[in-house]
């Protein structure tokens, strides 16, 4: 029983992150092509920071994912080891 309701989490986990990964991925490309495409943007301030912003939750979200498909492709989840 237990077993069960830790593999419906795990795979859960690994569908809306992915789900997540997709949407956001997608949002953040066309944010990205939208304030450097478009004239109206390119000088106002507050579409570089949009853009900045954007850019940092690509990376982001590529980071997350990996890391996410790692742990559960490899059971192991290294957040509780230290370096010292």
């Amino acid at each position: 029983m237990s077993t069960d309701i830790l593999k419906l989490a795990t795979r859960y986990s690994l569908y809306s992150g992915c789900i997540s990964f997709t949407f956001g991925i997608i949002g953040n490309i066309l944010n990205i092509l939208v304030f450097t495409q478009l004239k109206l943007f390119r000088d106002n301030r507050c579409a570089f920071y949009i853009m900045v912003e954007s850019i940092n939750n690509f990376i982001y979200q590529f980071v997350t994912i990996t890391v996410t498909i790692l742990t559960l492709t490899y059971g192991n989840d290294a957040t509780g080891r230290s370096l010292g």
